[in-house]
């Protein structure tokens, strides 16, 4: 399928993606819409080999070029869609025999994310002072802890910025987490 490293290949690369439906639509159209916008601003020789390009300099050159029409926070949407979306593409053009997409993945074609796999209820301890990765901003991000109150979990998003989920219960079900998920996914921002 991929036979060269181009923004043309990366645009069919995403287009396979959905139609293995190897990502849910709307994360797979989000990173769709955040490459087809920054890619944009390249010139058709940059255009051939993404491997060569500075992202932060593109970046800026898109942030320049769309004359202020996004806010910070979106501008960071869209500069982390594009890094993720990058970074598959090249990761399956690497090793594709190994290749598992990053992301949400679906079922059977339809929008229900699966959840993560969690332990048991045997199997999660009752407090957890195990820090997880390095630090951050000066302290580290703890594993989830029971309380009376029910679990805390910490969720580590992007650098430097972690969400702390509270009074999830011990015995939370499968359906629970799944509308905790749909919770979460109502707030996300989806630029178009």
């Amino acid at each position: 399928m991929v036979t060269t490293y181009s923004a043309d290949d990366l645009e069919n690369y995403l287009a396979w993606i959905g139609s293995k439906n190897l990502m849910n639509k709307d994360t797979l159209s989000a990173r769709k819409v955040a490459s087809t916008k920054v890619l944009a601003v390249l010139d058709a020789a940059e255009r051939q080999d993404l491997r060569q390009l500075d992202r932060n300099q593109v970046f800026t050159r898109f942030q320049n070029a769309s004359n202020n029409a996004y806010n910070p926070s979106s501008l960071n949407v869209y500069r982390s869609r594009f890094n993720s979306a990058l970074d598959d593409f090249l990761t399956h053009h690497a090793d594709r025999s190994s290749y598992k997409a990053a992301g949400p993945r679906v079922k059977n074609g339809d929008s229900t994310v699966k959840p993560p796999k969690i332990a048991t209820i045997s199997q999660r301890p009752k407090v957890a002072t195990v820090a997880v990765g390095g630090s951050l901003a000066g302290g580290s991000v703890q594993a989830s802890a029971a309380t009376s109150e029910g679990l805390t979990l910490p969720i580590p998003l992007r650098p430097g910025v972690v969400v702390k989920i509270f009074g999830l219960p011990q015995d939370l079900t499968v359906a629970e987490a799944k509308k905790v998920c749909a919770v979460v996914t109502a707030y996300a921002v989806i630029d178009s």
